[in-house]
């Protein structure tokens, strides 16, 4: 092999899959995409990268309805899992909607 094709397959990006109960794919699975933009938090125990994908959808879950004031309770409860569990922490919704409130409503979010 040639030097050029070696030192691209040592510097190749790999896919991690996840399973969600050991190597069974029945019970389900995540592919991680390893080329995803993340956002990046900075917390007292370290850095959180999420993908900025995941936040995308984490935002419409936790402030879903506030336009139309109807109350969704199970998207709302699913964006609190996911961020408690990013976090690893356990907070209720109002925390997380008040600490997320300036991403949400920042220019990179909210672009056209």
């Amino acid at each position: 092999m040639s030097k050029l094709l070696k030192n691209i397959m040592h510097n190749t990006v790999r896919t991690e899959i996840y399973y969600n109960n050991g190597k069974n794919a029945d019970d389900g699975y995540l592919i991680k995409n390893p080329y995803a933009t993340t956002q990046k938090f900075n917390t007292e125990d370290g850095q959180v990268d999420i993908p900025v994908y995941d936040l995308i959808r984490i935002f419409s879950m936790l402030y879903a309805g506030e336009n139309t004031k109807r109350d969704i309770p199970f998207l709302r409860s699913q964006a609190v899992k996911v961020l408690n569990k990013y976090f690893s922490c356990k907070h209720n919704y109002k925390t997380w909607r008040e600490k997320l409130r300036p991403l949400k409503e920042s220019d990179y979010y909210n672009r056209k």
